[in-house]
């Protein structure tokens, strides 16, 4: 079951700006356990406008027999307008809590809160949606529970009207190393505690073949996890022969990762690794930047070195890391990990008969692995997996820094100008 949309342009219905918070971004990963989405990865409008709705709750700590009541107040909200089968970002946006001077002597010093619940929805795929979300403490008595922002998805199933309600209960957990004590908060808000979506009706035939993928994608710091299926194909283009280097080429159409960006993109790279076996075992990494913004396919290319005669397998990335740049600055991130088990029989995986004798090893170029080879085993690695998380970091980390270099150039040329 898939919902229509194209995977760029389908997707998160993130903030209002377009700056990355990763904060944000490795908070809403700590909630691996959220709910299965099916949608799509990258959203063609960065700049979605948000509704939203005040509600109050009513906390006390847990198993502390002289707790207070306290006021906790938050506001939720959602975007205005999505599109039917594409996914919208929910939050719940919670303000300081003091606590009562009770309940302040009783917990030891902390170093962060998290929060969950689950919002009632309508006109969406499932009937529920779960918020999680996380906000570190300055050590020392805990005297606030600082702001918390949760945040889960929701896919609209057709047009019309869709609500998400706040959710009825809220559990606030008190962390050091392991969770000491939590606040459970009941709803006291009685007016509207609903934001309401206008969904229109897909236009981009939903993809029905290609890897399953777990997707993380982070726009403005609003982060949601969903399944993909992402059609691609492998091609190669060379010799042949060993001690010569082929060109591998991924695609991947409109339905996939190509189509329209959001307005204003600047560029799309792709980051990640094709496994090998057979002939050569190992994998050759890929990575690079789009040519062409709008010609509605998504192309990247890789060198191949041939070390050793025989067949050659090369198959779709066990993960892999999209990051657009919107006016030259990075805008979404989309981290995903394949679902299945890689295998050379994969649709997407390609294979080359590679002829010629073996290359002795001492010409072999550092890290090439040749031989007969076995194909990799990747399993199936669960949504929010901490093996995504070195490899966004790393991404992210490359492009703010060519993001500076390319803010202090064009501050130079000012300064050349102005003399």
């Amino acid at each position: 079951m898939f919902h229509q949309g194209n995977v760029i342009r389908r997707a998160v219905w993130a903030g209002s700006t377009l700056v990355l918070a990763v904060s944000g971004l490795f908070a809403g990963m700590s909630g691996a356990s959220a709910a299965t989405l099916t949608g799509p990865v990258i959203p063609a409008n960065a700049n979605p406008s948000f509704a939203s709705t005040p509600v109050s709750y009513s906390c006390t700590l847990s198993g502390v027999t002289t707790s207070t009541p306290v006021t906790l107040t938050a506001t939720l909200s959602a975007p205005t307008s999505g599109m039917a089968g594409t996914a919208a970002a929910i939050m719940l946006t919670t303000q300081v809590m003091t606590l009562p001077a009770a309940d302040s002597i009783q917990l030891p010093s902390l170093t962060r809160a998290t929060a969950a619940g689950t919002a009632a929805s309508t006109g969406m795929s499932a009937s529920t949606v779960a918020l999680t979300g996380m906000a570190s403490m300055p050590a020392g008595t805990a005297t606030q529970i600082p702001a918390i922002t949760i945040t889960g998805s929701a896919v609209p199933s057709a047009a019309g009207t869709a609500s998400i309600m706040a959710p009825t209960t809220l559990t606030v957990s008190l962390v050091a190393g392991t969770t000491l004590a939590a606040f459970n908060c009941t709803r006291t808000t009685t007016t509207a505690t609903a934001v309401q979506i206008t969904v229109t009706a897909a236009t981009v035939a939903a993809a029905t073949t290609g890897p399953m993928y777990a997707c993380t994608v982070t726009v403005a710091g609003h982060t949601m996890r969903q399944m993909d299926r992402v059609p691609m194909t492998l091609t190669t283009s060379g010799p042949n022969t060993v001690g010569s280097t082929d060109t591998i080429m991924l695609s991947s159409p409109a339905n996939g990762l190509g189509g329209s960006y959001p307005a204003g993109t600047s560029a799309v790279s792709f980051s990640g690794a094709l496994p090998l076996a057979g002939a050569q075992s190992g994998s050759i990494p890929v990575s690079g930047a789009m040519a062409n913004l709008t010609g509605g396919m998504f192309v990247v290319r890789t060198s191949l070195p041939l070390m050793a005669a025989g067949l050659l397998h090369i198959m779709p990335p066990s993960r892999f890391t999209v990051i657009v740049h919107v006016q030259q600055a990075v805008a979404i991130v989309a981290v995903c990990v394949l679902q299945t088990t890689v295998t050379t029989t994969m649709p997407a995986s390609t294979m080359v008969n590679v002829t010629g004798a073996a290359m002795p090893a001492a010409t072999m170029p550092a890290g090439t692995t040749t031989g007969t080879g076995t194909t990799p085993t990747v399993g199936t690695m669960p949504m929010g997996s901490a093996n995504i998380l070195p490899e966004l970091a790393a991404g992210i980390a490359v492009l703010l820094a060519g993001a500076g270099l390319t803010v202090i150039g064009l501050r130079r040329r000012r300064r050349h100008t102005s003399v």
